[in-house]
């Protein structure tokens, strides 16, 4: 059993407004039950900078971990890399090497 509190922020607008199902913090949250450690909130924002970010100080504000899903794909809709990157005052960078892995997975 873990003494540290987790939240889930799943990103999407089709979540939202219903075009899409969370399964991501469903599944998120039943595999780490299997190890003992239980969810303590799942927060759903829309795709926007400001409200990542906005859901990320609410979060961490009350968690230890803060895991993130969704909004992570290759379309202008998808800032979650930005806003992690924005919120944590860090710059984005591309590896080749984790790219090629990527490309071998996929």
């Amino acid at each position: 059993m873990s003494d540290k509190s987790v939240s889930v922020l799943a990103v999407g607008s089709e979540i939202l407004d219903g075009r899409a199902q969370d399964t991501n913090s469903r599944f998120i949250a039943a595999e780490l039950a299997v190890s003992g450690i239980h969810i303590q909130q799942i927060l759903i924002c829309d795709d926007r900078e400001e409200d990542i970010i906005k859901a990320l100080k609410f979060l961490e504000s009350s968690s230890s971990i803060v895991i993130v899903s969704g909004g992570l794909g290759p379309t202008s809709d998808d800032v979650t890399r930005q806003a992690v990157a924005r919120y944590c005052d860090k710059s984005l960078m591309f590896s080749e090497e984790e790219f090629s892995h990527l490309k071998e997975f996929f």
